[in-house]
């Protein structure tokens, strides 16, 4: 299928009606012929093959910030899946062949969501862990792998108030591990955590430059609930001056499969 053509049936031409659906939504027979523009952590589940039949055709676009599932009847598969994840910008048209849908994916094929700050962030006298105003993605498909990056630039006035963090999640992981370092005024610090719970690690901040503190590693999210995915943060140590995460810090996740 020619771009030039599934572009045209994405946007309603060549007689695909446009429907958009800002939750979750099961297609019916009704539907032959629709192009779902999606916005919003959403499941679009497909009907059952012996209901579509052959020559049923579909679209659905994530024209969203989160994750959009296209979703099988039971375990009747797209393609060779039984969930097509599609990350924003993503989009896929489907046909019924009366087994199984075959589908074409165009667009987010790195299967990635990013979140950067455009603000500088402050906290003061806060010490309670709370998610970040920017970095966070919502709705994480189940039992599927993730690769988590994370830049945060971070300052403060003084040594206190140093920071604590954590990468909160909504639904417990089947694993994750992260690999952290710390980089200021040209020294280096690499940790290494295994992590199956929301875990609080606490960072001293020396003098008054900008710190970076980089994260990469894995989550394997819950086998069967999409779990939100956050950086946390607060200060450790309680002070009036403020403890800035500023902008320019971003937060990516990399689908690398389903389990």
């Amino acid at each position: 299928m020619t771009t030039f053509v599934q572009a045209g049936m994405m946007t309603g031409q060549f007689g695909f009606a446009v429907v958009s659906k800002t939750a979750s939504y099961t297609v019916l027979v009704a539907d032959r012929g629709t192009s779902f523009h999606v916005t919003g952590a959403s499941t679009i589940t497909l009907p059952a093959v012996n209901t579509a039949k052959d020559g049923f055709a579909l679209a659905v676009s994530n024209n969203g910030s989160a994750f959009v599932l296209v979703d099988g009847n039971a375990s009747e598969l797209i393609n060779t899946e039984t969930v097509v994840v599609l990350a924003p910008g993503g989009s896929i048209i489907m046909v019924c062949d009366g087994t199984r849908w075959v589908g074409t994916v165009q667009h987010g094929s790195s299967m990635f969501v990013e979140k950067v700050k455009t603000v500088d962030q402050p906290k003061t006298e806060e010490t309670t862990l709370a998610d970040d105003s920017t970095l966070v993605v919502a709705a994480l498909p189940a039992d599927t792998i993730f690769r988590i990056e994370c830049w945060i630039i971070v300052t403060c006035v003084s040594s206190v108030p140093d920071i604590q963090w954590s990468f909160g999640r909504s639904q417990t992981p089947q694993a994750s591990k992260y690999q952290f370092t710390i980089t200021q005024e040209d020294a280096t610090q690499l940790f290494d955590v295994e992590d199956s719970l929301n875990t609080i690690r606490n960072t001293p901040l020396d003098g008054t430059n900008d710190k970076v503190i980089k994260f990469e590693g894995m989550i394997h999210t819950h086998p069967t609930l999409t779990t939100d995915f956050a950086f946390r943060w607060a200060q450790q140590t309680t002070s009036t001056a403020q403890l800035i995460v500023k902008l320019g810090s971003w937060l990516r996740l990399t689908k690398l499969g389903l389990a």
